[in-house]
This record gives C-alpha cells, structure tokens and sequence, in this order.
C-alpha cells in the first residue's frame, strides 16, 4: 500500500452550479466554551454553538421546535477533515467548498494526482502506476471553509428530548438534533419583591401575572408568593399599578424572571 501526504493549492470554480445547505454542533466552539473534550449534551441555561454551511444567495431562515435559536452575525473559519472513498472510479466531492489549501493522505492501490476544482476531486491516471485505471482507496482530506454560527438556548424541558434545530435557504432545508438534559430538580417555593427603579423602595399592591396568569397583589413590603417553580427555568413577568408605567410598556429589563439555582450542598469531609 502506498500513502503520501501532499499540500495542494487550487481556486473555487466559479461556475459551479452546485448547492448545499447543512447544520451541525460546532464541536470546536463547544470544547472551547466549556473546557471539555467532547460536549454532546446540554443542561438547561446552557448555550449550544452550531454551525451552517450554505452554498446560495438565499437568506437563511432558522428555528427551532424548543427554545431560542438565532443566527451570529458574520462568517466563521471552519476546519474539516473527511474521508472521500474511490472504488474503480476517478471522480468523488468534498462535502464543502474548500479554502486555501488542502491536505490529503491516500490510503489505497495506485500512485494518485489528484485534481481540485471547486468541491470536485479528480484522480488523473498516472502511467507509472499498475493498474492505474482501477483506484480503490480512501483519500482522508483535511482543509478550511467557511460558514455561519448559530446559538440555541433552551430554559425549560420537562423531560430528556432532543431539540431539533432547522435552517431554511429557499426551498431547501437542513436540521440537526440537540440534546438537552431534563429539568429533574425539584420546584422550590420563590417570593416576588417589586421596588421602585429610583428609590429601591418597596412598592405594594402592584398586580402580578407570571406567565400570563395572575398571581395577587404585593403586600406593604413590596413582596408576593407566586408559587413553587423548577430552578433554572425562565418564566414571564408582568406588573401593574396606577402611576407606574405597565412593566411591558416600559425600557426597564423586567418582563421575564430566571428562578435561582440553589448552590449545591458540599460534601462531608470523611
């Protein structure tokens, strides 16, 4: 068997008329982010990174069935490395367009000159290799390209579930699964306390609707129980009282509420 490893520079083919559109955890944002070898699921509050390739003109759309997903502004450097099989033919496509350079190894029968042009990978025949019409072989290829970043972030799951996230460009369309880990931890009984923005004084009897559902009045301490809910998770918030701007109408953040995570209890010292 013959390897070789060879750096090999080439140019987009312009005229290409090949599309694709593709989505995927963005490994590498995830291992950086969060200090770990491999991240494949996420708990609740926790940011995913994605990435989107997309060959087209077309805006892309992107949604999600759980949680907020969004598109960062910007083009992001990407690094791949696939393996492209050849059996008996010349011809095979890498999965992206190229940028810059690529490397390659050639794992199989012959002594190979490839070609690139675009994504397209050329096999020339070479007459100093036996048999060089008939290639059989995995060509492991290593480049860069470019593409998009999206975020998703989930802040309330009842069970373990995957979280399919789908990107749009015109009629077509990718999705990728995301996991994230279910929300298991007990609820824990949580008190509203309302205060004047200028003052920080407390304020009493403003209406309280969490998640759209009233909830009571503030006592003179500006304080309501508003019930047990599940650490982490993130719920809606609206206030009401006479000579005070309605909390959705105004520029303050205080239309939404995340419940406190209790600080995990540290462990006997034996």
């Amino acid at each position: 068997m013959y390897t070789a490893t060879v750096n090999v520079s080439f140019a987009v083919d312009s005229v290409d008329a090949d599309t694709y559109l593709a989505i995927m955890l963005d490994e590498e944002k995830n291992q950086s982010v969060y200090k770990v070898e491999k991240k494949n699921s996420f708990a609740l509050g926790e940011t995913a990174y994605l990435k989107i390739f997309s060959k087209g003109e077309d805006a892309l759309n992107i949604f999600s069935s759980i949680g907020n997903v969004q598109i960062v502004q910007g083009t992001f450097s990407y690094s791949i490395e696939e393996d492209i099989s050849f059996t008996r033919d010349n011809t095979g496509s890498l999965s992206y367009v190229p940028i810059g350079s690529v490397s390659y190894t050639w794992f199989g029968r012959g002594i190979i000159n490839p070609v690139f042009v675009g994504r397209e990978i050329l096999l020339q025949e070479n007459p100093e290799a036996e048999d060089a019409k008939k290639f059989l072989g995995i060509m492991r290829c290593t480049y860069s390209t470019v593409g998009k970043r999206a975020t998703l972030n989930v802040s309330s799951l009842d069970e373990e579930v995957g979280v399919l996230v789908a990107v749009e460009r015109g009629a077509d369309l990718a999705s990728a699964t995301i996991n994230y880990e279910a929300d298991l931890s007990n609820p824990i009984p949580i008190s509203l306390r309302v205060s004047d923005f200028c003052s920080d004084l407390p304020v009493d009897v403003v209406s309280v609707y969490v998640d759209g559902n009233f909830k009571g009045w503030t006592n003179i301490e500006g304080i309501l129980y508003i019930g047990e809910l599940r650490p982490g998770t993130m719920h809606t918030l609206k206030m009401t009282r006479e000579g005070y701007v309605d909390s959705d109408l105004d520029i303050l953040y205080n239309d939404s509420f995340t419940v406190p995570i209790p600080p995990k209890e540290e462990e006997e010292e034996q």
